[in-house]
């Protein structure tokens, strides 16, 4: 539940502010897991180029009110975590919202507390929690004029990334609700979602196999539809293989023959509800690695035949691009290396058949080998991180080279995952690894432009905190 601005709430609260701007004061919407781009490509960023939560206050009064002295925060036994700070001379402008207006707060942890310039809390916003607004009660006290929340123990549900929660209309009064489209700075939407399809479930955990099986993914609620990829892009109702429920009433199923290295992004849907987030699995088949020499079938991305001695035509024919679009980069052959050739000729899917196949079979690249170590899967649409790339082009490929490539630090987003030789298969033990969201750009300097290495090296920001232990035991 969410406790309005309280204009209204009772004789005392009246006393002291009826009649006045201050009252009209209230906490509007906030976001509470901010994104950032290109996540969500409309997030809110502070004046560093961050992307903290923010708060929005609402003033729906005739008149500017001065904030100053003023306090937010996240718990109520500290009312005033962040407060409003005066102007210090020769500054004489305090912070003000404007009649009609909004301010936007954000959390951060930064201390920048400096009136009439962007605000920053020293506090964070928690994905579940409680957030109060106050003004100085004239006795040395604090009085509440506005929360979300009724308390720690009656906290405002859980957030997920990129979704705001607050006010429907601008109403103080209405029960708040999620916002798929936030709007700081401006009039919420006059209706929102009250709550999310249940999460998808799947029967596998990610990891490492030998053998074919079946990969059921789930909802628990009933009438939903799951939506799944395999090619690395988010599902959407327009994107991705689609499997309604059985009727209204059951719950969200859809089956997946699983019978190599696969790549599975899956949500699920259901009118009425906001969708679920992205959950992405990867399993990988050591055996079928080794002997790779193309996208697997699963990404759907054709068979590529660009190479030395068998070139893609050019213009190349109707279909082609749409199956396998690539930057010109690496040194594939027929035999899946090019020699030390520098010509690009397209993508190494092979792992080098030299040591897969070497002679003294003591040095032999083996499943084993493959199955000693972690592996880290980065999953991306294909077309974001290697396809073709022409000016003005936003949603084109930053692997160079190419003409009007994307320069370093482009973002693209992504889901990392860390598997576990040693992982369960139901998903229930202490080695599952983890898998979490985010952006990532290419870094590397020099080598960017192809004259230092043909292994660039990637950045990756987490949407939200991993807390894992990568070295396991007591280290």
């Amino acid at each position: 539940m969410i406790t309005p601005f309280l204009r209204l709430a009772g004789a005392a609260l009246l006393t002291l502010s009826a009649g006045t701007a201050s009252a009209a004061v209230y906490l509007n919407e906030f976001m509470a897991l901010n994104p950032g781009r290109p996540n969500d490509p409309d997030a809110r960023l502070d004046m560093d180029g961050d992307s903290p939560g923010w708060i929005e206050l609402r003033n729906d009064g005739l008149e500017a009110v001065d904030l100053t002295g003023w306090a937010l925060t996240d718990n109520p036994a500290l009312p005033a975590k962040f407060v409003f700070a005066a102007p210090v001379a020769p500054a004489t402008t305090p912070t003000r919202i404007p009649a009609g207006g909004y301010l936007l707060v954000y959390c951060s942890g930064k201390p920048r507390n400096i009136a009439n310039v962007q605000p920053h809390a020293l506090f964070k916003i928690d994905d579940t929690g409680f957030l109060r607004l106050s003004q100085p009660d004239g006795a040395g006290g604090w009085l509440a004029v506005s929360a979300f929340g009724a308390s720690p123990a009656a906290p405002y549900p859980p957030q997920r990334p990129g979704i705001s929660y607050g006010r429907p209309g601008n109403d103080a009064s209405a029960d708040p609700v999620y916002f798929l489209s936030d709007t700081p700075g401006a009039a919420n939407a006059a209706a929102g979602e009250t709550a999310f399809v249940e999460d998808t479930k799947f029967d596998v955990a990610r990891g490492y196999h030998s053998a074919a099986f079946p990969l059921t993914i789930s909802s628990a609620t009933p009438g939903a539809t799951i939506v799944y990829t395999t090619n690395g892009s988010v599902p959407t109702l327009t994107n991705g293989t689609a499997v309604e429920p059985a009727d209204a009433q059951a719950a969200g199923k859809a089956v997946v023959d699983i019978d190599g290295t696969t790549v599975i992004r899956a949500r699920a849907f259901k009118n009425g509800l906001a969708p679920t987030n992205t959950d992405t699995r990867t399993f990988l088949f050591p055996a079928r690695i080794l002997a790779q020499n193309g996208p697997v079938p699963s990404m759907g991305l054709g068979t590529y035949t660009n190479s030395v001695t068998n070139p893609l035509p050019s213009p190349l024919p109707d279909g082609i691009a749409s199956l396998h679009p690539s930057l010109p980069w690496g040194y594939a052959s027929e035999n899946g290396r090019n020699n030390g050739n520098a010509t690009n000729n397209g993508p190494d899917w092979a792992v080098d058949p030299d040591i897969v196949n070497h002679a003294q079979t003591a040095n032999r690249f083996t499943e084993a080998d493959l199955l000693s170590i972690p592996a880290l899967s980065l999953v991306t649409d294909w077309k974001g991180l290697f396809g073709p790339n022409t000016p003005g082009q936003l949603d084109g490929g930053i692997y160079p080279p190419a003409a009007g490539i994307a320069e370093e630090g482009v973002r693209r987003t992504a889901s990392v995952e860390l598997i576990n030789p040693d992982g369960p298969a139901t998903g229930t033990g202490a080695r599952d690894g983890f898998q979490v969201d985010g952006r990532f750009h290419i870094f590397g300097g020099t080598s960017q432009t192809r004259w230092k290495s043909y292994k660039l090296s990637m950045n990756f920001k987490c949407e939200t905190d991993v807390d894992y232990n990568i070295y396991g035991g007591d280290a």
